[in-house]
């Protein structure tokens, strides 16, 4: 097997990509099962959040709107509940490093704020 030839340094143009642009497929809608997270949507952080949470929040925003096309908001946690939301919950005495729930909205319990950003990248991987 033959690799590309590439010049000096030219990976650094695929590594800067952190999202690739435009994956979702707007013919498909979502089955009986699915939920669709769509614009107008709220990322809602933790009480007592911190860098890693915030961090991983935000990566999950940029990825909805540059691979999605979807723009969310990222909110503190006095932005607390309902529908339209992705919760995020940090429960340390879970056994799980973290738990996805999906119902009217999406909740991910983790038991600690490096779960919470291992449960966002298992949705974006899911999506």
């Amino acid at each position: 097997m033959q690799l590309k030839a590439e010049k000096k340094y030219e990976f650094r143009k695929r590594m800067r990509c952190v999202h690739q642009k435009d994956v979702r497929n707007p013919e498909l809608e979502p089955e009986e099962c699915e939920m669709e997270i769509a614009t107008g949507w709220r990322i809602v952080l933790p009480e007592g959040y911190g860098e890693t949470a915030l961090t991983a929040a935000k990566d999950f925003q940029d990825y909805l709107f540059v691979s999605m096309g979807v723009s969310v908001l990222v909110c503190g946690p006095e932005q607390n509940g309902g529908e339209k939301t992705v919760m995020l919950t940090v429960a340390p005495g879970m056994e799980q490093d973290y738990v996805i729930t999906i119902g009217d909205a999406v909740t991910i319990a983790a038991r600690d704020e490096r779960g919470l950003a291992q449960g966002l990248y298992c949705l974006e991987d899911r999506m």
